[in-house]
């Protein structure tokens, strides 16, 4: 029309009303974006591997392996971050199992679509159209991809409005004077937000609280349902956001494979349907002054937990895991091990490692009498290898054995 043109034969769009929209990865965006197809008139199906299906049945979303996403929706877009599992995503294998005309829109990270596989499939007719806001190179330059009269491009707009740039000037302001006026931190990315008087305080409990999570994320196969962490004696006194917020990012590293921490753990708990539950006493729990103890329980009403308290030197330690007590320091490379109680195991376990040139700093168990059964922690001085985890597990009496590691996190 600007050039004086009227094709109007040449152009004929597609209704949305009525289409399946596929959405993969149902964080905040593809929630967003859900929500305004519904608005169309969409049905919307999505697939998020965190999600359960009933919580995507409150968003009005029908979640569906992502192979039947493929072969249902008429347009598919993506909201996750580019990762190993993600990149090339959309590829010429997964593009031959979609409708044939689909619609394909990327406008969250570039190299999730194979840019190559994308022109394929727009020649043959596979696709019936291209929206791309990111590129695997950025700028692009006139590539083919961008070049082609099926691919409707933009410059990475993303959050490009007036209103949001405001917005966000706003809230940054604000929290600058915050941390200027009190030491106050909020909506920080790599640390817990606590005001500055009980950084040193609560710092040793961040610690314990990460690593409470990190354990039993790896030495316990419980998928959550409900969370619940309680902070007794000394602990319950200070403020229980941070501590429960970096539990959550300790434990949900397991079960993500974006970056956890003590901003984003609380959202992606409630994302995946994860009801978290936060109790506080000042009262002691026996012998300990101070206790934070994480418990998990899943569906199905399987259910176990882990406490620790600080050492003298504040460093996390572990009283309790399920119903074996033992005091554990919580660092490093760490063998697990739970077996019948029966003489020797220690001894067998002690030369697997030893033949394999494998130091053992220190080990503690502690023991179920109830059903004569034994738990033990080995820490060692380096990674333990696949080989030598599986001559472990081949031990008649052992009944699991699992590497963890303990990091200090972000």
């Amino acid at each position: 029309m600007k050039e004086g043109k009227w094709e109007k034969k040449l152009l004929e769009g597609r209704e949305l009303a009525g289409k399946t929209l596929g959405v993969i990865g149902l964080g905040n965006i593809g929630r967003i974006v859900a929500d305004r197809a519904r608005g169309l008139r969409m049905s919307v199906v999505g697939y998020d591997p965190f999600m359960t299906a009933e919580r995507a049945a409150e968003l009005g979303i029908e979640l569906v392996p992502l192979e039947t996403l493929f072969a249902r929706a008429d347009a598919i877009t993506v909201h996750t971050p580019l990762t190993a599992e993600t990149k090339g995503l959309v590829n010429d294998t997964s593009i031959a199992k979609m409708k044939k005309g689909v619609l394909l829109v990327n406008a969250a990270r570039g190299g999730i679509y194979d840019e190559a596989a994308l022109i394929r499939g727009l020649d043959s007719g596979q696709i019936g159209g291209v929206g791309l806001d990111v590129f695997l190179e950025e700028p692009p330059g006139l590539t083919d991809i961008v070049k082609h009269p099926k691919v409707v491009v933009t410059p990475h707009l993303g959050a490009s409005t007036e209103e949001a740039q405001l917005r966000v000037a706003v809230e940054i302001a604000q929290q600058v004077v915050a941390y200027l006026q009190t030491g106050e931190i909020t909506n920080s990315v790599n640390a817990p937000s606590v005001p500055r008087e009980m950084a040193s305080l609560l710092g040793p409990y961040l610690a314990l609280a990460r690593a409470l999570g990190q354990f039993v994320g790896q030495a316990d196969s419980i998928r959550p349902k409900t969370i619940e962490i309680e902070a007794a004696g000394e602990a319950a006194t200070l403020p229980s956001a941070p501590i429960v917020n970096t539990a959550l990012a300790g434990l949900l590293g397991r079960f993500f494979d974006v970056p956890v921490n003590a901003v984003n753990a609380p959202l992606l708990a409630k994302d995946g349907g994860i009801e978290v539950r936060e109790q506080r006493t000042t009262q002691k729990r026996g012998e300990f002054s101070t206790l934070v103890t994480l418990s998990l329980v899943a569906a199905d009403g399987q259910r176990t937990s882990v406490s620790g308290t600080l050492a003298s030197d504040g460093t996390p330690r572990l009283v309790r895991w399920g119903k074996f007590e033992m005091e554990a320091h919580l660092d490093g490379s760490i063998l697990v091990v739970r077996n019948q109680d029966r003489p020797g195991v220690i001894g067998t376990v002690g030369t697997i490692l030893g033949a394999a040139g494998i130091n053992v700093s220190s080990m503690q168990m502690g023991l179920d009498k109830s059903v004569h059964e034994a738990a033990a922690l080995w820490a060692l001085d380096s990674q333990l290898p696949a080989s030598v985890l599986e001559q472990i597990r081949g031990t008649k009496e052992i009944t699991q054995a699992c590497p963890v590691t303990i990091g200090r996190g972000e």
